[in-house]
């Protein structure tokens, strides 16, 4: 705050008084507060004006009179904006005053005046951007090059004025490589082998230093293996011990490589390493390189050593001392045995040589053992692992196997392949007795002779068609016999193969063909009556299946064809010049199914006898569907009878109680036809999500349907006794639609009187799985 005071007499005339602030605005804005005021002494009845500049101009100025001691004449005040710079600045600011009559009282004559300094801060600075996508662009054991991308933000007030270079060695404190001008690269060229080094780069301004940017770490060339030992432990075994106290704790592992031949070639090893202690590792080699003089040659090596992808970088190598790794074979493995062969033939021999030296096979030596107790060797040169050996003499054999590799010794021998040489079973067909027999009725009957001087282990028959197997049984090894009693089809050529093994361990299969030519019953008939209550009786008999004569008519099992040729459906035979007849075999039962128009197969009886029938309460309504009909014979064959019918209904019907015996048939409606209608409930949970267009839900399936159904029809007086009798004590019934459609329902029933002698029924049903009622 400036003062400043003019005295009379000694004493205070008035004083002059200036204070500023200044208020920032924005980053580019500053706004300089001021306030200017005269005070009076013991003086009064003068006039004043009083003047304020800010920056050299005149912003204001007003007049006042003091017209009581003490008091203050004139009060100013006001703001001046002032642009904030690059640096602080400050804006003068001051106040005085001029003598002025004012209101008839003269003016002071005295002047005076007083100011100060307003500071303009500068335009204020922030922390900049940091630098981004920091990467390696070329790594050596003594230089590293690094890029990166700078994000300078001039609009937003954050400059770069320099880049600082961050750096961590071996996981170790902050290093500063580089703190100069601005630079999007840089090379350091301090950075030395066995180290790994990590990296960061940060921009700085005024405003602060940035964050820093991404981090990237590089490994350099590890330090190689100060010393190998090498000895031999075992056969075809080598032991390593790897020492080096240089080297680092990061290494992807060991590499290893051995020579035999002076360092010309060299055979790559893997090999797990073992820390044994700090700076010392163990390793194994138990399929020894082979020499007699090998040496083996360790480094480390580092995966992916810059910022997690580039080649990998290997030390030198450190070789060991030369060691002799020659050695017998091991026995080796023998594959190839059967256990039995026929008489005279060849078994084929093979074996996989187990050389622990890792040399190759130069010679094998195989020991036959024959019925006789002799033993005839067999010697192999080179390099081959299988030979055939021949076996003229039957009886149990033996042999084992024994290979030479570069040492001079002969390996151990293998174990011994035991084998029996035998005349394989020998069988043959009695029934069918030969190629071709016709089948004419079920069963078939086979029958078979075996020989085998070893003995029968286990028999297996098996039949075939031309479309696949029909029969695969193991039929123990005493069987002579089998009978096949049902599965074949007519007119179809069989083959019967039966496969013998000997107590030898010998095999041998034995065939036969038969075909089937049988005469099938007499095609059962079909009788189908419908009851008022919508059930079909169904009653079958046996088709026509005997040749007769009446009159001059021939009646029979045949029929006419389109063409009109005579089917003689029944069999025929020649005997010298006369042509004669067979009737058909009967049917002993008869099999009864029901086929719906969707393909949907139910079995009504099994084994009804001759005129017997079924009653099928649920046929549908109005559609056809078909009635089949199985006889079969005794022979074991079968004939087959398709009626197609519908059962007709003016309108539908409900079946009650657990047989579906009672029924109520809805046929006349309440001033017109029964009325009818169906509707599907699907299970929908919705839900209205936030910003949904529209404002629409958006709805997810359950999986669950309800289907509901309306039925109305009429029932005379003296009926509704009985209908609403069963309404009331069944919850549930089967429904039968005009169209043939079936469902079994839930129904909740409405009985409205509609005339002295109708009333109308009502029922809401919905539909549950369907139930079969009770037989």
């Amino acid at each position: 705050m400036a003062y400043a005071e003019t005295k009379r007499n000694g004493v205070k005339y008035y004083g002059v008084s200036l204070s500023t602030w200044v208020e920032n605005i924005s980053d580019s804005t500053a706004r300089i507060h001021w306030s200017a005021s005269v005070d009076f002494g013991p003086w009064n009845m003068w006039g004043v004006r009083l003047h304020v500049s800010v920056g050299g101009v005149e912003r204001a100025s007003g007049a006042g009179v003091t017209v009581q001691n003490y008091k203050q004449a004139v009060k100013l005040s006001g703001y001046t904006d002032a642009a904030r710079n690059d640096d602080d600045y400050s804006v003068w600011c001051s106040a005085w005053t001029s003598s002025e009559t004012v209101n008839g009282y003269g003016g002071v004559t005295a002047t005076t005046s007083c100011g100060e300094n307003a500071g303009i801060p500068k335009v204020p600075a922030y922390k900049p951007d940091a630098p981004t996508d920091l990467i390696v662009t070329e790594s050596t054991d003594g230089t590293t090059a690094l890029e990166w991308v700078n994000h300078p933000d001039d609009g937003a007030r954050k400059y770069y004025d320099g880049i600082n270079v961050y750096r961590h060695t071996d996981d170790g404190p902050t290093e500063n490589p580089y703190n100069q001008a601005t630079i999007s690269n840089w090379r350091d060229m301090t950075t030395s082998a066995n180290h790994f080094y990590d990296y960061d780069v940060r921009a700085r301004w005024r405003g602060g230093t940035s964050e820093m940017s991404n981090k990237v770490r590089i490994f350099k060339t590890p330090a190689p293996p100060a010393s190998v030992s090498l000895a031999r432990s075992g056969d075809g075994e080598v032991s390593l011990v790897v020492r080096g106290p240089d080297i680092p704790w990061w290494i992807s592992g060991f590499k290893v490589r051995a020579t035999s031949d002076g360092g010309k070639t060299y055979i790559s090893r893997s090999l797990a390493a073992d820390k044994q202690e700090p700076g010392v590792w163990s390793m194994t080699d138990p399929a020894a390189v082979a020499g007699e003089r090998v040496v083996y040659e360790v480094c480390t090596y580092r995966d992916k050593p810059v910022a997690g992808a580039g080649d990998t970088i290997c030390s030198a190598w450190t070789a060991s001392n030369a060691v002799a790794t020659i050695c017998p074979p091991y026995a080796p493995s023998v594959s190839g045995v059967e256990p039995a062969y026929p008489t005279g033939s060849t078994a084929r021999v093979s074996w996989t040589r187990n050389h622990p030296d890792g040399t190759a096979q130069i010679a094998a030596q195989i020991e036959l053992v024959g019925p006789d107790g002799k033993t005839v060797p067999h010697d192999i040169a080179g390099a081959a692992s299988t030979t055939s050996l021949s076996l003229p003499a039957k009886g149990s054999y033996r042999l084992r196997i024994r290979t030479k590799g570069v040492d001079p010794s002969w390996g151990a021998w293998s174990s011994y392949a035991s084998f029996t040489v035998a005349d394989p079973p020998q069988a043959f067909f009695t029934a069918p007795a030969q190629d071709g027999d016709t089948v004419v009725e079920l069963p078939l009957p086979i029958a078979w002779d075996v020989a085998d001087e070893t003995g029968v282990a286990s028999q297996r028959l098996k039949m075939t068609s031309p479309s696949g197997t029909v029969l695969d049984v193991n039929v123990g090894a005493s069987a002579r016999s089998h009978s096949v009693q049902t599965g074949l089809s007519n007119k179809t050529t069989y083959t019967l193969e039966l496969t013998v093994r000997g107590g030898s361990g010998l095999s041998a299969s034995f065939t036969r063909t038969v075909s089937t030519d049988w005469l099938v019953p007499a095609t059962p008939i079909v009788g189908i009556d419908y009851s008022d209550d919508y059930a079909a009786t169904v009653t079958v008999r046996d088709g026509v299946s005997e040749y007769a004569v009446s009159g001059h008519k021939l009646r029979g099992p045949m029929s006419r064809t389109g063409r009109g040729t005579i089917r003689l459906n029944g069999g025929a035979s020649v005997k010298g010049t006369k042509l004669l007849l067979h009737s058909l075999p009967p049917c002993q039962s008869f099999d009864l199914m029901r086929v719906l128009p969707d393909g949907s197969r139910r079995t009504l009886a099994t084994g009804l006898k001759q005129g017997q029938s079924v009653i099928d309460r649920l046929p549908p309504l109005n559609m056809p569907f078909t009635y089949i009909a199985v006889g079969h014979a005794a022979s074991g064959t079968v004939s087959t009878t398709e009626v197609v019918t519908s059962c007709r209904c003016r309108g539908y019907a409900f079946n009650f109680d657990a047989g579906a015996t009672s029924v109520v048939a809805g046929t006349v409606g309440a001033g017109g036809p029964p009325g009818y209608s169906r509707g599907y409930d699907h299970g929908v949970t919705q839900f209205h999500f936030f910003g949904s267009a529209g404002g629409l839900p958006m709805g997810f399936s359950s999986n669950k349907l309800d289907v509901s159904e309306s039925w109305d029809f009429a029932v005379p007086a003296g009926e509704i006794g009985r209908v609403a009798e069963l309404l009331r004590d069944y919850s549930h019934c089967w429904a039968r639609t005009h169209d043939g459609d079936r469902a079994f329902v839930q129904l909740t029933p409405t009985i409205t009187r509609s005339s002295p002698d109708w009333y109308k029924v009502s029922l809401a049903t919905k539909r549950e799985v369907w139930r079969e009622p009770n037989a």
